[in-house]
């Protein structure tokens, strides 16, 4: 964040209360352009992820998952691009490159996160274009007529087999 201490046009807005929370709210104290908010309740977070321009979502390159994060269903369900790192061979990876609604990168390549910030905070075309991209694969692979659909066809195959 301190790439973007003297560009007031950018707000970052961190939402949790993690293990490190108290020791990120010491760290960016002295930054005007960040606001530290509590968990939201179930609920209202859509509308939260729908305020955002974008949304950045830091994952260690040691966690190679097997499924999507619920988390990360939402950014993308919002409509607005992501910003996410971890590790390039896991499947949120393989998911941003079919996707194309945002970008991923190897959690070591910070350099490559402050230039796609830039990129989507002032490319405003591309943003909306990679946000409807992102919320165009959800809806297409996780919407849950979809997934009971395959869910159903799954199950009829093990009955019949």
């Amino acid at each position: 964040v301190k790439y973007f201490i003297t560009n007031q046009d950018i707000e970052f807005v961190i939402v949790g209360a993690g293990a490190k929370k108290e020791w990120l709210v010491e760290e960016t104290k002295n930054f005007t352009n960040i606001k530290h908010y509590m968990p939201v309740e179930y609920a209202t977070l859509p509308d939260l992820l729908c305020s955002a321009d974008l949304h950045i979502l830091f994952a260690k390159n040691d966690v190679v998952d097997t499924v999507m994060p619920s988390k990360l269903l939402g950014m993308m369900a919002s409509a607005k691009p992501s910003v996410v790192t971890g590790s390039l061979d896991s499947e949120v990876a393989k998911v941003f490159d079919k996707a194309q609604g945002g970008y991923f990168f190897d959690s070591d390549d910070f350099e490559s996160v402050v230039k796609s910030i830039e990129e989507l905070v002032f490319d405003t075309i591309k943003s909306k274009k990679m946000g409807e991209n992102a919320r165009k694969y959800i809806v297409e692979h996780f919407a849950s007529t979809k997934v009971l659909a395959d869910f159903e066809k799954k199950v009829q195959e093990v009955i019949d087999n």
